[in-house]
């Protein structure tokens, strides 16, 4: 069965009554390939409500409803929904014995109790007041969409706005059940015959004998055919012909004729018979089914089979369009690797492990060899007609008629002992891959090909009108013209480097199948990746066959698929966005969906229609004949929206309250072949900019949407015209709306004019002291900065301490103690106040460089030097302003030099500033950086960035800015020379 897949998914659906995910199991009896069809079961344990299905319908929208004794069941293929009598206000049992549909798309239900009842998609109406206590036994729609009912009476009446009109009575027999003929009739059958009612007259069907009729149907062609007691009659206008059934048939059945002009008869305990007019089929529990006892057969518009049984759920029945062979069929074992077709027409096909099966006309020989290993993973039929076999782990074997003539391997040729590979070209050499690179065979000489450059796992060979060799490796694509190599990669545009197959078109277009990259297509010189396509450009591509519609066939490890190479080369030149595929998996005939890869030949193609592929359960047949094609499209359907945990029914327009938190909108839509390989896309228009990747969801959700008018927009991805919509409006609330908006804005001016005089008036009480009260905060800032100042300050003294007493220096330690308590004091003295003497600067940095001497052994001289025109003695500055610079100067400019350096400080008269000046000769700033990052050291200097900050805090709080300028000294060689920092301060006395 074809099928277009762009999007379904897995949906979180919320019913009236029940919810349910299916979970449904497909027979294994009906894999076997003596059945032409596959059964898929549905139960109790997959959702539904109870096993006996009485009746099957699809809706117009797609949903399949399914009656139980339990209740209604609609299904989309992916999510049950059951309606109850009890839940469901309207329906007035449990039990609905016949499903149909008017021509405004409304369902109407008879129930075991009489009732007609009428669902619109979102209310179930009952009629049993209306139809003042009628009993119905069944109703049709004619053509013209009249609607006509039987009842227990043998009444035939027409319903006219829910109002019953009287037509005609049959007196001599039971009226059994009524359906729509041609040409706007009715077909009545009765215990005595069959009647037809046209015009609102009754005439009774002379052309069968008198007996009762269990079932009708018409076919393709228009010809109606009836179930009786007296057997099964095909009838034209001028004619019933009796149609012979099988001997052991129940007479009492009924009849159901598909679009494929099947009939398939039914009822009692045989299970079916399905003929197509030549010959009778019987489906019983050894084809599959779950229960011989039929209620009902209905067909999808996918072409699927509904079987509805007693007691054991409902049937889905594919139409196989594979076959498969395994060891249960006679093959040695299950996993198959390579398949050829000889030119005699002898199919072989290797087992992974366990030699060769040969097949000839359907029955299958088993050859265990080669005896010395039969792990057999490649083959191939020479042009001489030798059969060539390729194994995992003993090289490469020769026959004739299945007689081993030679052997190469490692040992007496050089040849890999792994051969996965083997093509022979238009000259007649045979390319031979192996797991480590590429061989050649001429006059049975084996030779190894470009070993320096290919050493590789090699799959897959081929050739292009052009005679170029294209290799599929681990390690990319590989073109061999003559002797020359080239090797494309994903470099190149390869989706991946690991290939496992290659095929040339009749265009000489190449095309790659890849693990994990899907396809990619080599044309003109130019690689192109067919990336975003749902499923399948992640996939793992191991073949790449064309039939004769050119279509694609390629298999994975989950099933194999279908898609048309027009679609392909439009998609990768970008003449479409979006590509369909067909989908086919165990339930189409295969016994699993893991095909087998990595060997070459990798598929056998018979004809244009007839195709074998290995897998590891066996080899899989395809038929492309046996597809059975249709034009149906799924419906997107819009099921359900939810706002703040309140449901609404999906409507064209929707009002939700002021504010929306939450905004879950549910939509389906139905499919009954491959349902989750439907992709949906969707956006919010007024709030996603563009559509949303493809995806299976069915569940989507926002929050905190916004006031504003929305359109929710679905669709089916690759399915142009698939798109369904739903106007969203969230209102603004009453605070946000013109009215209010406008009323706020005229109060608020007059409020602002009057909020504005007072404010004027307070500010400018209030400025006088907000310069004050700055200030205040910023001398606390500075005491802050300071405080955080003094504790790296005796940090670094204490460092000094501990160095002597590490080294047993006791004399200097004494020493260094003795200067350090004096200069501890000092500093104590100085942290108390903002300001210092200059004086008193002075000699805590001179105590302090003599500290610093003591600790690098002398290893620096100090200058200072102090203009005499300063008044040093009254002149105030900034308490251990200089500490830092000259702990810098010291630590990073003088303690790497390999000689004595030289610290000097200057203090200098300005014009009402003092200028110090801590200069160094050093290895300099550049030079201490590159030895910090030699050193990978991580330390940051917290005493240069404290008294940056406290600097900025001192010059807001102070009228005149103290200036710092940093200058490199360069030597005459322009190589570093030192640091000199000048700070310049305004003068405080």
């Amino acid at each position: 069965m074809i099928r277009y897949f762009s999007l379904t998914a897995t949906v979180l659906l919320l019913t009236l009554t029940a919810f349910s995910q299916p979970q449904s199991f497909l027979s294994e009896k009906s894999l076997g390939i003596e059945n032409d069809y596959s059964v898929e079961v549905y139960n109790t344990e997959s959702g539904f409500p109870q096993n006996s299905v009485i009746a099957i319908f699809q809706s117009s929208d797609g949903y399949l409803w399914f009656s139980t004794f339990s209740g209604l069941v609609r299904f989309d293929g992916m999510s049950f929904k059951t309606f109850g009598q009890n839940e469901t206000k309207g329906l007035l049992s449990n039990t609905v014995l016949s499903i149909q549909e008017d021509k405004n798309n409304q369902l109407w239900f008879l129930d075991d109790l009489g009732h007609l009842v009428k669902y619109d998609g979102k209310t179930f109406t009952g009629f049993e007041k209306s139809f003042e206590n009628i009993t119905i036994t069944s109703f049709c729609f004619a053509d013209d969409g009249n609607l006509y009912v039987s009842t227990s009476n043998n009444e035939i009446y027409n319903v006219n706005a829910n109002v019953l009109d009287f037509i005609t009575r049959i007196n001599q027999a039971s009226i059994r059940f009524i359906i729509a003929g041609k040409n706007n009739s009715v077909m009545v059958a009765s215990t005595n015959g069959l009647y037809e009612l046209k015009n609102n007259k009754l005439s009774k069907n002379n052309l069968l004998p008198p007996s009762m009729i269990t079932g009708m149907s018409y076919d393709t062609d228009n010809f109606l055919w009836v179930t009786s007691a007296m057997g099964l009659y095909k009838i034209s206008d001028t004619k019933a012909v009796p149609v012979q059934l099988p001997d052991e048939s129940d007479h009492y059945l009924k009849v159901f004729i598909d679009r494929q002009n099947r009939k398939w008869i039914y009822k009692g305990s045989d299970g079916i018979y399905l003929s197509d007019e030549t010959e009778f089929t019987q489906l019983t529990e050894e084809s599959g089914l779950s229960s011989n006892s039929i209620n009902f057969i209905y067909q999808d518009r996918e072409n699927n089979i509904w079987v509805g049984t007693n007691n054991a759920g409902v049937n889905k029945l594919c139409y196989k369009a594979f076959k498969t062979i395994s060891v249960e069929d006679g093959l040695i074992a299950d996993g198959v690797a390579p398949i050829i077709k000889t030119s005699s027409g002898i199919i072989y096909a290797g087992n992974n492990c366990g030699g060769i099966n040969k097949i000839i006309e359907g029955k299958i020989i088993k050859l265990p060899i080669p005896k010395s290993n039969d792990c057999v993973w490649s083959l191939l039929e020479d042009k001489e007609g030798y059969i060539w076999v390729g194994t995992f782990g003993g090289g490469l074997f020769k026959f004739r008629n299945d007689i081993q003539l030679e052997q190469f391997n490692k040992k007496n040729s050089g040849l890999d002992d792994v051969v996965l590979a083997l093509f022979q070209d238009s000259h007649g050499t045979i390319w031979i891959g192996t797991d480590k690179g590429i061989f050649t065979l001429r006059n049975d000489s084996i030779s190894s090909f470009k070993s320096d450059i290919i050493k590789t796992k090699i799959c897959y060979f081929t050739e292009d009108i052009y005679k170029n060799i294209w290799v599929a490796s681990n390690n990319g694509l590989i073109k061999i013209t003559g002797n020359n190599v080239n090797i494309y990669t994903t470099y190149n545009g390869l989706p991946t480097n690991t290939l496992r197959s290659l095929y040339i078109d009749d265009n000489n277009t190449l095309w790659i199948g890849s693990i994990g990259g899907g396809f990619c297509r080599y044309k003109d010189g130019k690689f192109t990746t067919l990336k975003n396509i749902p499923e399948i450009s992640n996939n793992d591509v191991f073949c790449i066959a064309e039939d004769n519609l050119q279509d694609f066939w390629f298999t994975t490890n989950k099933g194999i698929y279908s898609i048309k190479k027009y679609d392909l080369n439009n998609y990768a030149d970008l003449k479409t966005a979006t590509v369909t595929f067909r989908f086919f998996d165990r339930k189409d005939g295969l016994k699993t969906n893991e095909f087998n890869s990595g060997f070459q030949p990798n598929f056998l193609k018979e004809d244009n229609t007839h195709f074998m592929f290995p897998t590891i359960k066996g080899i899989t047949m395809l038929n492309t004949r046996r597809i059975i094609t249709n034009d149906y499209l799924p419906r997107v359907i819009i099921e359900k929206i939810k706002a703040d945990e309140k449901e609404f029914n999906a409507a064209d327009n929707l009002e939700l309250s002021e504010t929306v938190h939450s905004l879950e909108i549910n939509y389906t839509a139905p499919s009954f072949t491959n349902p989750q390989k439907i992709y949906f896309q969707y956006k919010l228009e007024g709030h996603d900019a563009d559509w949303s990747i493809p995806t299976t969801e069915r569940t989507v959700k926002y929050f905190n949407v916004k006031p504003g008018t929305y359109s929710f927009k679905v669709k089916i991805y690759g399915i142009i015209g698939s798109d369904k919509s739903i106007r969203i409006a969230v209102p603004i609330p009453a605070y946000r709306s013109n009215w209010f908006l406008a009323f706020i804005y005229v109060a608020a001016i007059a409020l602002l004019g009057i909020i504005t005089y007072l404010r004027i008036k307070y500010i400018r009480k209030q400025e006088k002291n907000k310069t004050e009260v700055n200030k205040k905060l910023a001398e606390f800032e500075l005491k802050a900065l300071q405080a955080q100042m003094n504790p790296h300050f005796l940090f670094n003294c204490l460092n000094t301490i501990k160095y002597f007493i590490t080294t047993n220096n006791p004399n200097a330690a004494n020493k260094y103690l003795t200067k350090f308590s004096k200069l501890l004091r000092m500093f104590l003295d100085h942290s108390t106040t903002n300001t210092v003497t200059l004086e008193e600067e002075i000699n805590l940095l001179r105590l302090y460089i003599e500290l610093e001497q003591m600790r690098f052994d002398e290893g620096f001289n100090f200058h200072l030097q102090v203009d005499d025109s300063i008044d040093y003695k009254n002149t105030e500055i900034p308490s251990t302003l200089f500490q830092p610079f000259v702990e810098n100067a010291i630590n990073h400019g003088l303690l790497n030099l390999n000689r004595k350096g030289n610290l000097t400080l200057i203090f200098e008269q300005g014009n009402e500033v003092i200028r110090g000046i801590v200069d160094d000769d050093g290895i300099g700033r550049s030079n201490s950086s590159k030895l910090k990052q030699k050193m990978a050291v991580t330390h940051i200097s917290r005493g240069t960035q404290l008294i940056d900050e406290r600097i900025k805090t001192l010059n807001y709080i102070r009228p005149q800015s103290i200036e710092i300028e940093i200058i490199d000294k360069k030597d005459d060689q322009n190589n570093p020379a030192g640091t000199r920092v000048i700070v310049t301060i305004p003068v405080i006395k």
